[in-house]
């Protein structure tokens, strides 16, 4: 009897944001940065029973995670009078460091584990004397994971931002500023003035989720505009003016013809002299109509699109961004630096 099994899976994730204090191991300053994160939490409900729970789940994995994080990772964040970055800072950093590498070798322990006992049971039914062949495979994969952990902490030891002090150290895009608290109003404000690029076209901006906002200026045209109609570039909304939003429609369905059409010519233009029964030209008809349209849709969204989107560092949550619109590069460069932020 054939069983299948489906189920909805739900993923949440949940931006949050604490405010770190530090003292400078070397000179004693006293200064601060915010600290953002995601958390990512997930869940799944067999046979699509019980979504609302699944949810629900979901959401309260996500918060664990966003605090969990919060709790032990840090930001390479230098001390705004000697450069210094503090070890507890390094330690948290490189803990957002090579997180795939920890997953597999878990995966790979997990693994192990299983196919030990299956083989090793199935070993001393078949003839205890051979025992350790059946075990030779799930002690390599023992072994392998142990190896992965040792690249993790490798390559994690290799983190030294301290190398080059007292000279100031390289920052990792996103890296939030340094803030100092005023000593009579005791309000912060960002150690050091942020500069204002100057973007070429083409240049990339680092924005980090969940600490940077865009300004509320169309990308498009410049004029004042919401997020309403605005362009979702990986949870980040560029926003975009009713107008220039119903412009962008237009050429995508005015690229996606002409690209569709011209990949229906191309799959004409090769089926037809091939002379093949009919019913292998309908099949392949119907691939070449399905990829035509799957490629326009592509090639559409990719000539409209108002910015480029990158994945900066995705444990960090940083995107990269490269806006089509120069004018609106500098703008959004503007914005940042007067919000006392670090793009």
């Amino acid at each position: 009897m054939l069983h299948v099994y489906f189920a909805k899976h739900v993923t949440r994730s949940l931006a949050g944001a604490r405010l770190v204090r530090v003292e400078c191991a070397r000179c004693e300053c006293e200064y601060f940065y915010n600290l953002t994160r995601i958390g990512v939490g997930a869940s799944q409900a067999p046979y699509y029973i019980g979504v609302g729970r699944a949810t629900r789940t979901a959401e309260k994995r996500a918060k664990k995670d966003l605090q969990r994080r919060l709790a032990r990772e840090a930001e390479l964040v230098p001390c705004p009078k000697c450069n210094w970055i503090n070890d507890e800072l390094v330690q948290g950093y490189r803990l957002v460091r090579y997180r795939f590498l920890g997953t597999l070798a878990r995966g790979l322990l997990l693994a192990g584990a299983i196919v030990g006992v299956v083989l090793g049971v199935i070993g001393a039914l078949a003839d205890p004397a051979d025992l350790v062949y059946f075990l030779i495979a799930p002690l390599g994969m023992l072994l392998f994971a142990g190896g992965v952990y040792l690249l993790q902490i490798w390559m994690r030891s290799r983190i030294q931002p301290n190398r080059d002090f007292p000279l100031e150290p390289k920052q990792p895009p996103g890296t939030p500023p340094a803030l100092l608290k005023h000593p009579e109003t005791g309000e912060l404000y960002p150690a050091k003035p942020a500069a204002v690029p100057i973007l070429a076209p083409g240049d990339w901006c680092d924005f980090q989720l969940g600490r940077h906002r865009l300004p509320l200026v169309c990308c498009g045209c410049l004029e004042p505009a919401s997020t309403a109609h605005g362009y979702n570039a990986v949870s980040l909304i560029v926003p975009r003016c009713q107008d220039c939003a119903r412009d962008s429609k237009r050429a995508y369905w005015r690229v996606f013809y002409y690209v569709a059409m011209a990949g229906l010519f191309v799959t004409a233009a090769i089926l037809v002299p091939l002379h093949l029964p009919a019913e292998e030209f309908w099949i392949f008809s119907v691939v070449g109509i399905a990829a035509s349209l799957v490629l326009a849709a592509f090639v559409g969204s990719k000539r409209t699109a108002p910015v480029r989107v990158a994945i900066g560092d995705r444990s960090r949550g940083v995107v990269r961004l490269r806006f089509k619109n120069a004018d609106y590069a500098q703008v959004v460069a503007h914005h940042v630096s007067e919000a006392g932020q670090v793009a």
